[in-house]
């Protein structure tokens, strides 16, 4: 179809002629609104939102201020939007045991402590 056959097409339906591939023989073309194409490709960018993820490592023998902080650490990542990963290093079975003493001991909210073994 001629250029100017095509431009008149589209601009009587009050429509944009659109190159798609332009290094074809011959060009491609597409009759389209592109304004509300750029609009629907725009909400397609905005629909994605980046989550990343943090992991805090933490060993049975910590002391007591360091879990503290690795906490406030982790309260800060989940306050700005992050997930949060919790990654509990055992080297043996007596670091298991010092883990749930002072799991046991703390202050910890229940719903903060998952078990997996």
């Amino acid at each position: 179809m001629p250029t100017r056959e095509a431009i008149k097409i589209a601009s009587d339906q009050d429509l944009d002629l659109v190159e798609v591939a332009p290094n074809t023989v011959p060009p491609v073309c597409k009759i389209m609104d592109y304004g509300k194409y750029r609009y629907q490709q725009s909400k397609k960018h905005t629909k994605q939102k980046t989550i990343v993820l943090k992991e805090v490592r933490v060993r049975p023998q910590i002391n007591e201020h360091d879990l503290q902080f690795k906490m406030k650490s982790i309260q800060k990542f989940l306050e700005q939007g992050n997930k949060a990963k919790v990654t509990m290093l055992f080297r043996a079975v007596r670091s298991f045991i010092l883990l749930m003493q002072k799991i046991c001991s703390s202050e910890l909210p229940k719903s903060f402590l998952i078990y997996q073994l």
